[in-house]
């Protein structure tokens, strides 16, 4: 993400970031525990981000 787009303050920033970071395992979350989704977690466009959040982010 381009510096220019996160938030200017630190406090900010990190607000935005852990928010940021609970969405989208909220999301990856949703199409492991979908048993009408599990098939898509084979597609490209899901596993980068899925390796992405999980090198980025903590739990």
């Amino acid at each position: 993400m381009e510096e220019f787009r996160l938030p200017k303050s630190k406090a900010n920033r990190a607000v935005y970031l852990q928010q940021l970071g609970q969405d989208g395992f909220r999301l990856l979350d949703a199409l492991e525990q979908d048993e009408a989704l599990v098939q898509l977690q084979s597609l490209t466009a899901i596993h980068l981000p899925h390796a992405a959040w999980h090198y980025h982010f903590e739990r």
